[in-house]
């Protein structure tokens, strides 16, 4: 498997929905970053307001050692003969936010991504809406999926999900 460089990212985004919304600004040499759009759980949440009372923007207080889940903005549409995985940036690992989705995105997943989003450090942590979260890296399969994810013989949990979506398993 060969992981993809930015310019063939850029022919993927162009010849099919695999990142919506898409930014050049987030293409990476090779991944894209991805944006925080919701947290569920955090210790607090904060909105900031405009000179007229309107609300600009959110930051959510991870508190030491929690856990939590998080979405992205943007949603990744993989076709059968691609996969991704996902990573933290390394500007929030090394303030002790860990970032992670089970790291691994089946071909032909379609949906935003729930974030499993863990301080590790013994301070609180601000994230903001519209931060940049994680990045994805997209890698080509041998030969295209014969079941990709959301094949109606697979149970396929999560696809199409929109947002913070918890575990489907108890």
């Amino acid at each position: 498997m060969a992981v993809l460089c930015d310019r063939t990212i850029e022919e993927l985004v162009t010849h099919k929905d695999l990142i919506v919304p898409y930014s050049i600004t987030q293409l990476q040499p090779a991944s894209y970053d991805v944006r925080l759009a919701d947290i569920k759980g955090a210790l607090s949440k904060e909105w900031a307001t405009d000179a007229n009372g309107v609300k600009t923007s959110i930051t959510w207080w991870l508190g030491s050692k929690q856990f939590v889940l998080g979405s992205t903005i943007e949603k990744v549409c993989l076709p059968d003969d691609i996969v991704a995985r996902i990573e933290g940036k390394s500007s929030l690992a090394r303030l002790g936010i860990i970032v992670h989705t089970a790291g691994f995105i089946d071909p032909g997943f379609c949906g935003t991504l729930t974030l499993e989003i863990t301080n590790l450090s013994d301070e609180a942590i601000p994230l903001k809406l519209n931060q940049l979260i994680a990045q994805i890296a997209f890698q080509t399969l041998d030969k295209p999926a014969a079941r990709p994810y959301g094949h109606p013989s697979l149970g396929s949990h999560y696809q199409g999900q929109n947002g913070v979506t918890p575990s489907a398993h108890k």
